[in-house]
C-alpha cells in the first residue's frame, strides 16, 4: 500500500530535521535549548507589582545566585505593596541606590499585613538603600527574619509590629551586618522592638534607632551573643515592663564605641542599657544621659561587671575609668548631614575633646574624620572645626 501524500510530508520533515542535527552535532555547535530560560547575574525591576513580569518577585525568582537587582527609575519614591513575604534563598544584593528617592517595600497590601523579607540560612544578601515599612508577623520578625548572612546598608526600617520579638529585624543564630541606617517606631510584643538578635553575630555601625518599643526588654535593641555597636545614636526607645529601654544586653561579649543614649525609657531597670547575665562588654566614649525609668538604674543596670571608660555618665558610675557627670548639653535629634539623623553637642558641652583618641572610632556617625581638632569628642557625633552648635533663638 502506498503511503498517504501527509505521511510522506511528516517523514521527509524529521528526516530533514534529523540531518540538520548531525549537522549541527558536527559543526560542534548546539541546539537552542528548550525548556525555561537561564538565570541573568543582573535584573532590573520594571514595576511596583507584588508579582508578574518586570516585578520584584519575579526577578528574585529569575536572579543568579550571587546577582544584583536594581530598580528602574519610574519606581524612585514608590512603593512595591507585598501580598506575600519575599523570600531570600540565594545569594544576592537588592540595591535601590541608583533611584533618586528611596524605594518602599511594604508588607500592607490594603487587606492584609505580612512580613516583609525573610532570608533563610546558608545563603549572603545584602539590602541597600531600602523602605522596609508596615510588616507584621504574629512571631518574630516582622520587617526582616534574618538565619543567613545578611548586610543592610543606607536603609530605614519603620514601624515594623512583631507580636513576639523583633520588630524591625530578628536575627535567628545569623549573621547581621546594619549599617548607616536607620530604625524607627518599630515595636515587639515581647522584647526587641528595633532588633532582636537571638545567639548570632551582630554588628552596628552609623546608625539611629529611635522612638522603637518593647512589652518586655530591650526597646531599641535586645542582644544575647557577640556584639559590636560604633558611631550610633539610641534616643526615644522604650520598654513597658522589662529592661534596657535603649539595649539589654544578654550573656554578651562585646565593644560599644561613641555612642548617643538620650531619653530611652524603661519599664523596670536599666534605662539606656542593661546588662545581664555574665555579659562582658567594654563601652567607651559613649553618652549616657536624660534615659529613664521605674525601677533601678536610669542611665545603665548592671548584673554583671561590664568596662566603662572615658564616657559621660549623668549620675556617674561607680564601676567606670574616667566618667564624666557634667551636662553633655546634646540638642534634638535631626538631619546634621550624613546618612542619618544625628543629635549634635551644643557650645560648652562636657563631651567636647573629652574622648579617648586610642579608642575612638575613626570617623563620627556622620562620617565625619575624628578628631576636630586634639581629642576626639564622647558620643556618635564630632563637633566640627570652627562651627558650634547653638539653639535657634528667634527675637
Amino acid at each position: 500500500m502506498e503511503a498517504s501524500p501527509s505521511f510522506k510530508k511528516s517523514f521527509n520533515m524529521a528526516r530533514m530535521l534529523a540531518m540538520a542535527g548531525l549537522l549541527f552535532s558536527q559543526l560542534g555547535m548546539a541546539a537552542a535549548p528548550v525548556g525555561p530560560q537561564t538565570c541573568q547575574p543582573s535584573i532590573e525591576v520594571a514595576n511596583p507589582n507584588d508579582s508578574g513580569i518586570g516585578s520584584l518577585r519575579n526577578a528574585m525568582a529569575g536572579l543568579c545566585s550571587g546577582g544584583t537587582i536594581t530598580f528602574n527609575a519610574i519606581l524612585s519614591g514608590g512603593t512595591i505593596p507585598l501580598a506575600t513575604t519575599l523570600t531570600i534563598s540565594q545569594s544576592m544584593t537588592i540595591d535601590g541606590s541608583a533611584l533618586a528617592n528611596r524605594l518602599t517595600i511594604s508588607g500592607d497590601n490594603g487587606e492584609s499585613m505580612v512580613r516583609v523579607f525573610n532570608v533563610t540560612s546558608g545563603i549572603t544578601a545584602t539590602l541597600n538603600n531600602l523602605r522596609i515599612t508596615h510588616g507584621y508577623n504574629a512571631g518574630s520578625g516582622a520587617g526582616i527574619y534574618n538565619q543567613g548572612d545578611l548586610t543592610v546598608t543606607n536603609s530605614i526600617l519603620y514601624n515594623n509590629i512583631a507580636d513576639s520579638l523583633g520588630g524591625g529585624i530578628c536575627n535567628d543564630a545569623g549573621t547581621l551586618n546594619v549599617t548607616d541606617s536607620t530604625l524607627a517606631e518599630n515595636s515587639a510584643g515581647i522584647s526587641g522592638g528595633g532588633i532582636y538578635n537571638n545567639g548570632g553575630t551582630m554588628t552596628v555601625r552609623g546608625s539611629t534607632f529611635s522612638t522603637n518599643s518593647a512589652d518586655d526588654n530591650g526597646g531599641g535593641i535586645y542582644n544575647q551573643g557577640p556584639l559590636t555597636v560604633t558611631n550610633s545614636t539610641l534616643v526615644g526607645n522604650t520598654t513597658s515592663s522589662g529592661g534596657g529601654g535603649g539595649m539589654y544586653l544578654l550573656f554578651t561579649i562585646g565593644t560599644v564605641n561613641n555612642l548617643t543614649i538620650q531619653t530611652n525609657s524603661a519599664g523596670g531597670n536599666g534605662g539606656g542599657i542593661y546588662f545581664n547575665g555574665s555579659s562582658s562588654t567594654t563601652i567607651n566614649n559613649t553618652i549616657f544621659w536624660d534615659n529613664t525609668v521605674t525601677g533601678t538604674g536610669a542611665q545603665l543596670y548592671a548584673t554583671s561587671s561590664p568596662t566603662l571608660n572615658d564616657s559621660v555618665v549623668q549620675g556617674g558610675y561607680g564601676g567606670g575609668t574616667h566618667i564624666i557627670t557634667a551636662d553633655p548639653r546634646l540638642g534634638p535629634l535631626g538631619n546634621n548631614g550624613g546618612p542619618t539623623q544625628t543629635i549634635p553637642l551644643y557650645a560648652g558641652s562636657s563631651a567636647l575633646n573629652a574622648g579617648n583618641v586610642a579608642t575612638c572610632a575613626g570617623i563620627d556617625q556622620r562620617g565625619v574624620s575624628r578628631p576636630l581638632p586634639g581629642h576626639c569628642d564622647v558620643g556618635a557625633f564630632e563637633g566640627e572645626l570652627y562651627l558650634t552648635y547653638m539653639p535657634m533663638v528667634r527675637r
